[in-house]
């Protein structure tokens, strides 16, 4: 089962610990200026009732409210996802993201031993520096499964 969702006001995270049979999740919120970081922690924590998801794409991209906090709450509720397969997350020109997101973010995936493809997009992101890098680099470089990675990234 494949869920595809575009920019909606649904609550999306109350629907989701509904569908745990879910193989696919894709969700779209490029340029809601509405959404927080408190969406995202509902968001996070009902990803672990999704335990046989293998892909995941989450685009946020130009939602100038997230921050770092944010993609903590994402990438924690990820660290539970075991047979995750493929991962797409877009935080395209989203100015509060910064290091420490990258940090938390290389901590959850170092968990997904199951992950063979990354796809990460952090293209105008002006605040992300070298640390926040080999920060999330470290992470990666734990993934014994990991057959293709893509870094957009430009400040």
């Amino acid at each position: 089962m494949t869920l595809t969702l575009e920019a909606t006001r649904i609550s999306i995270s109350e629907g989701l610990e509904k569908l745990s049979s879910l193989r696919s999740l894709h969700l779209n919120f490029e340029a809601c200026g509405e959404i927080k970081d408190e969406g995202l922690k509902n968001l996070g924590s009902s990803l672990n009732q999704l335990s046989t998801l293998n892909s995941l794409n989450f685009k946020f991209s130009q939602c100038q409210l997230v921050t770092d906090e944010g993609l903590k709450n994402i990438s924690e509720g990820l660290a539970s996802l075991s047979c995750l397969q493929s991962l797409h997350l877009k935080f395209q020109e989203s100015d509060e993201i910064r290091d420490k997101g990258l940090k938390v973010l290389g901590d959850s995936l170092k968990r997904l031993d199951a992950l063979q493809l990354i796809n990460l997009d952090f293209f105008g992101c002006k605040n992300i520096t070298d640390e926040g890098l080999n920060n999330l680099s470290k992470g990666l470089g734990r993934l014994n499964s990991l057959e293709s990675f893509s870094l957009g990234l430009s400040g």
